[in-house]
């Protein structure tokens, strides 16, 4: 009997393939996208029956294996705040992504990040500068990121009294006007 042969029956032989072999491939710039690989494997053997006959067979299978490339990472667009001056100490925090995330954090003014689940409204904004960071993670873990700075300022008193101001001149001149025009 030689090596690498397993009895299987009386004088039937059959290699031994207990011992596989190893292999990988790698490929670069592989794009985005749905792809597949067939591999295919060939082999053969044979037996020798009663010792004088020798019969050979060969064996053929293939597999497909199915996969996708994701290497984009989300676009994040801030719709709100945008780089302004807002007035309140409240104000929209609205975004459009790409595609659909799994996670979603933020970040402001440096702080510990917060998940968030979609458009949300930012509050009790103290005055001054304000940085805002959103990381958006796609299902195969690419992140995208968007930022935008703003600020918050009290909301100007010296429009309001000059606003004020206009409307009584405004209703005072109104007033002697259809005064004058009565006493007609």
């Amino acid at each position: 009997m030689e090596d690498n042969v397993t009895v299987y029956e009386p004088n039937t032989y059959s290699p031994d393939f207990s011992t596989f072999w190893d292999f990988s491939e790698t490929f670069w710039d592989v794009p985005d996208g749905e792809h597949s690989v067939v591999i295919t494997a060939l082999g053969g053997g044979g037996y020798a029956k009663d010792g004088l006959t020798w019969y050979s067979f060969q064996i053929a299978t293939a597999a497909v294996m199915n996969f996708t490339v994701d290497a984009t990472p989300p676009e994040v667009s801030i719709l709100s705040p945008l780089n302004a001056t807002y007035y309140a100490s409240g104000i929209p925090f609205n975004f459009i992504l790409s595609e659909t995330p799994s996670l979603i954090r933020y970040s402001l003014d440096g702080q510990k990040n917060s998940t968030l689940d979609g458009n949300t409204t930012l509050t009790n904004l103290p005055n001054g500068e304000h940085k805002l960071i959103v990381y958006v993670w796609d299902v195969a873990g690419n992140v995208g990121v968007s930022e935008t700075a703003f600020n918050i300022e009290p909301f100007p008193t010296a429009l309001v009294a000059t606003a004020s101001g206009a409307s009584v001149a405004v209703v005072g001149v109104g007033s002697l006007v259809y005064l004058k025009k009565r006493k007609r």
